[in-house]
């Protein structure tokens, strides 16, 4: 493992003399009582480290109330994506039974309720070109399984899988709609199914933000009611409309399991990590981090604890501070 030292603190290491020692359990009472400006009081002393980037391979994105898509680029830190998968749940408990050619559907409309634009800024006038994609898994997502970052799935080729491929237009707004292809959504709503055996049918879809698209990032809202599928149809011989809601997040009873896998695209000083050559990156002065499943800096002080301990066996540390100095 390559490794390089690097001063990122010095700490406060106050050192006292403990001439007896007790096993009652530590209490905070007080604690707020106490003098701040005493905590610097007594001797200090500075520790060194080594210090990582490190990838962050362990950030699980299933299981909450919010998802990701989009793309950006950042000159330093290179260019990542976030694919959204979505399973796609009955918001009954009782099923579905549709004739296939009885059923004539009128439209279909994914609605997206966003909680958060990136770039986050105040222009509620600039036009973004978000050319999107939606296309059904061609495996089904387990509603009880933890997916992580790195997860993806298979999605089908086949031309009737293919819900949506098109370019929105809009401005900054709290949701987002999208008509998706009736005729292929038939495929997944004609049938008989209970709740259960629907997920399996349906397996789930992928929202897709194209890479010719404005750089956007959108923070989706699971827990809003209106994050759904909605289909318009006919029944048989008769002309009343009818509609029927899909859940894509959370309600009362039936939940519809979601993650996004984050893809980046590391620039050159960052190389080393993005080729798998090492876990750190070697002789230089500055650390990286970055979220949506990137990188993570990691902290060795075990050799400096130890040299201390060693040189100090009756000394307590009462107070540290870390201080990470921002290069940009």
């Amino acid at each position: 493992m390559r490794t390089f030292k690097s001063l990122l603190q010095i700490f406060a290491v106050i050192t006292t003399v403990c001439f007896s020692s007790c096993n009652e359990k530590e209490s905070d009472i007080g604690i707020e009582l106490q003098d701040p400006f005493t905590l610097y009081n007594g001797i200090r002393d500075t520790a060194y480290m080594k210090a990582y980037t490190v990838f962050d391979d362990s950030l699980r994105t299933s299981g909450y109330s919010a998802g990701i898509i989009g793309r950006y680029h950042d000159d330093c830190y290179g260019s990542v994506e976030a694919i959204l998968y979505n399973q796609i749940a009955l918001s009954n408990s009782t099923g579905i039974d549709f004739d296939r050619d009885s059923l004539h559907l009128d439209s279909v409309i994914l609605n997206i309720m966003l909680d958060e634009w990136y770039p986050n800024n105040d222009d509620s006038t600039s036009t973004y070109n978000i050319h999107m994609t939606v296309r059904q898994l061609d495996e089904a997502i387990n509603d009880t399984a933890s997916y992580y970052a790195f997860d993806e799935l298979d999605v089908s080729t086949a031309t009737e899988s293919c819900l949506y491929d098109g370019v929105i237009s809009c401005t900054r707004q709290d949701s987002i709609r999208i008509h998706l292809d009736a005729n292929h959504f038939k495929n997944i709503m004609g049938g008989r199914f209970s709740t259960e055996e629907f997920l399996s049918h349906s397996k789930g879809i992928q929202i897709r933000i194209e890479e010719d698209s404005d750089p956007v990032m959108l923070t989706i809202n699971f827990a809003a009611s209106n994050t759904k599928i909605s289909a318009y149809y006919k029944y048989g011989h008769s002309e009343t409309q009818r509609t029927m809601d899909f859940i894509l997040g959370n309600t009362a009873t039936i939940s519809a399991n979601h993650f996004t896998h984050f893809s980046h695209e590391y620039p050159q000083h960052l190389e080393q990590l993005a080729q798998g050559q090492t876990d750190s990156i070697e002789g230089s002065q500055y650390l990286y981090i970055e979220p949506l499943g990137g990188t993570n800096i990691k902290l060795d002080l075990n050799d400096w604890i130890l040299t201390f301990k060693e040189q100090h066996p009756t000394a307590v540390i009462h107070h540290a501070e870390l201080i990470l100095p921002l290069a940009d």
